[in-house]
């Protein structure tokens, strides 16, 4: 009787010791499981972020000057069922088989296409018969009055950096026709400073009117003197020298950056602090070729260009096209590439 007891013991301990393994092996299996099955949603997720989600390239055109092209407009959309993209993390690859070139956007340097432009994209004009207008209080007496917001931190070479947001302000001068504005939103990218001043290098103004200003230089007496390593502008700016220009003059010799031109943007979303281009909006992309291949100023005839627009996510949108043996047209006309 002892012995079949103690058999029946130790059965009783294999027994218990198989269930503790085998309950050890299935909550593994199942951790194991539940973790694949995550991963493979977050892969699933990510995969379909990336085929259904990107830019397409519908049309390029190029404007003639010397008998080569030294503008180009590329307009992109978003694919169809895409997520939204953010243009300013997106690069333009342009290779004409000598030079490749990888470009990005130039912050806040984008325009809508307004009744100024007529119709024409390449249009270098900003009002009137002026490309650039110079707004300088200490020498002719013009009005400066912006009213800004936002905070600027200081980098480690002393220089206070960041966005300040116009909601308001005008412009006025005598000097130049229908140089009068009243400003109703906009930007300023604040790069440096000198003393008290703002130094700004891109930036945008929108008035009243639907005008978009493109900012090419700015010096501005801050409303208050900047100290600390983080600092909160706010109030009215209304003195110091301003530069605004069309978009092809801000980007005049530029060979890294491209600007944006909104054709269609019912949300606001290529308008916003960040340009995100979402379903229904169009923009086209605009370069200054003649920087860009400056060995040939410009695309000359008889070139291969390949055009890929690539965005932070999603697929790129991929063109390429030849110029034709003679463009037959004189400058500033328009030729259709793409």
């Amino acid at each position: 009787m002892k012995k079949r007891g103690a058999v029946g013991i130790g059965t009783l301990i294999v027994f218990i010791a198989m269930v503790l393994v085998a309950a050890v092996a299935a909550a593994v299996l199942i951790n194991t499981s539940g973790y694949l099955q995550q991963r493979a949603e977050s892969t699933g997720r990510q995969t379909t972020k990336e085929v259904a989600t990107g830019l397409q390239i519908d049309k390029v055109v190029g404007r003639i000057s010397g008998n080569k092209i030294d503008k180009m407009g590329i307009y992109i959309s978003l694919q169809a069922g895409g997520e939204p993209i953010d243009l300013s993390q997106t690069k333009l690859v342009l290779n004409d088989q000598k030079k490749l070139a990888i470009l990005e956007y130039k912050d806040f340097t984008r325009v809508r296409i307004s009744t100024d432009m007529d119709g024409k994209i390449f249009n270098t004009t900003l009002v009137g018969t002026s490309q650039n207008i110079t707004y300088d209080s200490s020498v002719n007496g013009t009005t400066i009055s912006l009213t800004v917001s936002g905070t600027l931190e200081q980098d480690s070479n002393g220089n206070y950096v960041g966005t300040l947001t116009v909601t308001g302000g005008s412009l006025g001068t005598t000097s130049v026709t229908n140089a009068n504005f009243t400003i109703s939103s906009g930007y300023l990218k604040v790069t440096g400073n000198s003393s008290n001043n703002l130094i700004i290098t891109s930036g945008y103004l929108e008035t009243n009117t639907g005008k978009t200003l493109p900012i090419k230089y700015a010096n501005l007496t801050s409303p208050t003197t900047l100290s600390g390593s983080s600092v909160s502008v706010s109030g009215t700016i209304n003195s110091g020298n301003l530069t605004i220009a069309s978009i092809w003059n801000v980007l005049d010799n530029d060979n890294t950056h491209f600007g944006l031109i909104i054709v269609q943007d019912v949300d606001g979303s290529l308008s916003g602090d960040v340009p995100t281009i979402t379903a229904g909006d169009i923009a086209i992309i605009v370069v200054d070729t003649k920087a860009i291949f400056s060995d040939t100023s410009g695309i000359p005839t008889r070139t291969t260009v390949s055009v890929e627009v690539k965005p932070e996510f999603g697929a790129s949108g991929f063109t390429a096209f030849t110029t034709p043996p003679s463009y037959g047209i004189g400058n500033n006309q328009v030729i259709e590439l793409k």
